[in-house]
């Protein structure tokens, strides 16, 4: 049907702003540099960032991993200095203004490019594609007015977002411990 097909890119749209705000993937992670400012203590959010992984200043190519501290728990202090933690709101906040410019390496979690003419692979769509598509199916049970097939959809669409992210967990840690008790692999 012609008005399904018209509605696509904004089911796959949906579907990807949703699964921004849920999946955390190996492949979504990336590394940037900023510098720090000795006029405030601020600095621009990465493009396209989700979720802080850490972050480190860099003195010497020696990496201080600096605490992250939720914004209601950020101390801010009023001497200059050398940063020693950070929150992030509508941009990155340090614990000081910085006594000289420093280098803070920040691995993040950044958002996939979305499906396009002219983009029509991510992470996503070719490592979990029953993501896009029990997302898109929710979205057109949503458009459709079908609520018992957008229920349906969405507990598909939950259920293979919380599959993708626990292997993302997963390959990030490893397997578990394992020890030999009386002959068995526990």
């Amino acid at each position: 049907d012609n008005e399904i097909l018209a509605q696509l890119d904004t089911f796959i749209g949906l579907c990807e702003a949703e699964f921004h705000n849920v999946l955390l993937l190996n492949e979504m992670e990336t590394t940037t540099t900023l510098s720090t400012s000795t006029v405030n203590r601020y600095a621009s959010i990465p493009t396209g960032y989700i979720k802080a992984r850490k972050a480190s200043i860099i003195i010497d190519s020696v990496l201080s991993e600096l605490t992250y501290r939720s914004p209601e728990n950020l101390k801010v202090l009023d001497s200059a200095g050398k940063p020693r933690s950070f929150t992030v709101n509508n941009q990155i906040e340090f614990n000081r203004t910085s006594d000289q410019v420093y280098t803070v390496e920040m691995v993040y979690y950044q958002e996939l490019t979305g499906l396009s003419s002219s983009n029509t692979t991510n992470a996503v769509i070719s490592n979990y594609p029953m993501i896009y598509l029990s997302g898109c199916m929710k979205h057109f049970g949503l458009w459709s007015l079908q609520p018992v097939l957008a229920d349906m959809w969405d507990n598909l669409f939950i259920l293979e977002m919380g599959k993708a992210n626990k292997r993302a967990r997963k390959t990030r840690y490893g397997p578990g411990v394992s020890m030999q008790i009386a002959g068995m692999v526990v």
